[in-house]
């Protein structure tokens, strides 16, 4: 007993974690703590003496002889059998009778009529038909009706256990039977709850903001019902067995989970909700296992004696797999693999009184690609794991319940089961970009965004935020964890950055004796210039810093006639927080005119090279229009007006060969552009787009 006992603490242990998410894992277990059974354990027994629960068969569908043949071969002394009130002679039932003959005891089944059918309304007639069987028989416990909660349905296929009418005729039903059966000292029970309750403890967790306790039962159920009739019905039925004086509350329960690799941990927690909610034991006339896995019966009889019920009947059905249920028996009542299973656990069969106990204990969640290894007690001198492994030790990479068994001389030992989670890996995370990554301007940075996770991490750096910004070329991944801590790293984003080009073209234009004007063509990635010039034969060079990145020339001005000068540029890509630019690149030389030729050439009236010349630029302008001059004299006007005349725009100080005309605000249409000075007078047509 001192062994199981201390098993029991461990179960607790494992039940709290089944399923749930590393992330909320903690919190979970404190939302369900409360409904968790103080005893547990997962050893065989040492002996039947050492059981709490009292197993029992319910052997339906076979005669009577091959019945009892079946129940005989379990090793069962409880026994489920039924009498239907409307068939009660008033004597005696055959059937009970032959139980009682082979020295069984019964959990019986009384239904007021063969299902489906409606709860009676004739009470007083109910009250004496079973005041009538009660006086012929005395059962271990009589069981009002079967599987009351759920509803008949004409529409819908196996609805031959269903009932129907209103849970209130039920519950007055079993009013009168909680009296019947009092007055003649046997124990009363429902029918028996159908994992309906469920809803009932799903609601109990939402409405006690027990999310992470939610998405537990969501998760190992494989899906859960929220409807709002069926929590309904089964809050009004838990109401109702508060209320009334049962000697037990009555549970239907199968295993294992839907796709039959796990148990769904939830049974402990099911029997001790209803247990606080109503304040009475909890039974079982129904329970079983939809698979021919044996090992699932052992785990789940010992789930009903560690929590301490008085009364488990399991359903064998007639052979076949029926509702689900998997045999004990066959047709002709020999044990199969999940009988011989239930008998051995029932009975104390060959169990040893040493323990042979598994580390970890667990329960374990891994993530896919990771295994545990799962080592058992030493001193055994062989040794059988659930997953078919001999060794010592085994490796786990898959989902389940594992256990070993180590048969030694005259006795077979059975471990603690490990429960092992191995949670899926989170999709690959992407990564999007808010501009191309490839040959980004330098003076550019880069958004890299993650898709969903939990929380992130950036390589190269260690920033964990979904968004970064980058402004240097690299191959960037982002590793993602899920609420499991499972993780998974994106593909790379490869950025790549341009280099800092310098100004192509370089050229000099509109030379004069103390003026010159620098061209040249942009750069890609260019935010601005710096131009620097000086006489041919010295040494220092003024420095002139040019700020926008469109800019294609500069005026030098004051400069010496008759002097060659040198001038060299470099583009500039950013400034902020670093400095990136490009090589210099140098300009042609450039020689000032003379005083005497300047004089000259300012007095020439005929065509040529510096006579006096407007043209305007681009046209048709949807924003900008440009004069280029000729040269530039001290009292030259340029005038913008419409066809009529009227002035709309107008610049008497004029320093610049280029001067450039705001058109944007106009309506389409043509203007005219007057360019004079005090000798020269010139008209350009501008269209405006």
């Amino acid at each position: 007993m001192k062994n199981r006992l201390s098993a029991i603490k461990l179960l607790v242990t494992l039940l709290l974690s089944i399923g749930a998410c590393l992330s909320y894992a903690q919190t979970a277990n404190e939302g369900r703590t409360e409904l968790f059974s103080k005893k547990n354990s997962l050893n065989s027994p040492q002996s039947s003496d050492l059981l709490s629960t009292n197993f029992g068969v319910l052997s339906n569908g076979r005669d009577i002889i091959i019945r009892q043949t079946a129940a005989a071969n379990l090793g069962c002394t409880y026994v489920r059998e039924a009498q239907i009130l409307k068939d009660w002679n008033g004597t005696n039932n055959t059937y009970i009778d032959k139980w009682i003959d082979a020295g069984k005891k019964i959990l019986l089944n009384i239904n007021n009529d063969t299902t489906p059918s409606a709860f009676p309304k004739d009470l007083v007639t109910y009250e004496a038909q079973l005041r009538s069987v009660l006086t012929v028989y005395h059962p271990e416990v009589a069981v009002i009706e079967n599987e009351e909660a759920n509803q008949y349905d004409s529409t819908k296929e196996n609805n031959s256990q269903y009932h129907m009418g209103s849970l209130a005729d039920y519950i007055n039903e079993l009013t009168v039977a909680v009296k019947v059966c009092k007055e003649k000292g046997v124990p009363v029970t429902n029918g028996g709850l159908t994992p309906i309750v469920i809803a009932s403890l799903w609601n109990y967790y939402n409405t006690n903001n027990k999310q992470d306790s939610c998405t537990w039962l969501n998760n190992q159920m494989g899906g859960v019902s929220h409807d709002s009739e069926r929590i309904a019905r089964a809050d009004s039925l838990i109401t109702a067995y508060r209320q009334l004086d049962l000697s037990y509350v009555n549970l239907h329960w199968y295993e294992p989970n839907a796709d039959k690799t796990r148990m769904t941990g939830v049974l402990n927690v099911m029997i001790n909700y209803l247990q606080q909610q109503t304040g009475k034991e909890i039974i079982t006339n129904e329970t079983g296992v939809k698979t021919n896995d044996s090992s699932f019966v052992t785990m789940l009889m010992n789930q009903w004696d560690s929590a301490n019920v008085k009364y488990c009947i399991f359903f064998d059905a007639n052979g076949i797999d029926n509702f689900g249920a998997y045999p004990l028996t066959s047709a002709a009542g020999i044990l199969l693999s999940n009988g011989i299973a239930f008998r051995d656990y029932s009975a104390g069969i060959n169990s040893c009184p040493q323990d042979i106990n598994v580390t970890p204990a667990g329960p374990v969640s891994v993530c896919q690609g990771n295994t545990v290894t799962l080592t058992a007690a030493n001193g055994f001198t062989n040794y059988k794991w659930s997953n078919g492994d001999t060794t010592r030790n085994t490796s786990v990479n898959k989902t389940g319940n594992y256990y070993v068994t180590s048969i030694n001389i005259g006795c077979t030992a059975v471990s603690n089961i490990v429960i092992i989670t191995v949670n899926p890996l989170p999709a690959k995370p992407t990564i999007t970009t808010n501009i191309s990554p490839n040959n980004v301007c330098p003076n550019k940075t880069v958004r890299l965004t993650s898709s969903s996770g939990v929380t992130f991490l950036w390589t190269p750096g260690d920033s964990t935020t979904k968004v970064i910004i980058v402004s240097k070329a690299g191959s960037y991944r982002v590793t993602i964890t899920d609420l499991n801590g499972c993780a998974n790293t994106s593909a790379p984003a490869v950025v790549t950055y341009q280099k800092c080009n310098a100004p192509t073209n370089l050229r000099v234009t509109d030379i004069t004796q103390t003026r010159a004007t620098l061209n040249w063509d942009t750069s890609a990635c260019s935010i601005g210039y710096q131009l620097q010039y000086r006489m041919k034969g010295t040494v220092v060079w003024t420095v002139v810093q040019i700020h926008a990145e469109s800019s294609t020339y500069r005026n030098l001005y004051n400069l010496t006639p008759a002097t060659t000068y040198q001038w060299k540029m470099l583009s500039a890509c950013k400034t902020i927080p670093d400095t990136v630019t490009s090589n210099y690149v140098t300009g042609p030389e450039f020689t000032t005119l003379a005083k005497f030729a300047a004089a000259k050439m300012a007095n020439e009236n005929v065509k040529g090279i510096n006579a006096f010349e407007a043209k305007v630029f681009p046209n048709p302008a949807t924003s900008i229009a440009t004069v280029k001059m000729s040269y530039v004299t001290n009292d030259l006007k340029i005038i913008l007006t419409d066809l009529s005349g009227k002035i709309l725009w107008h610049n008497d100080k004029i320093n610049d060969v280029n001067i450039s005309i705001p058109v944007s605000n106009l309506a389409n249409g043509t203007y005219i552009i007057i360019v004079k000075d005090k000798e020269h007078n010139q008209t350009l047509k501008l269209v405006k787009e």
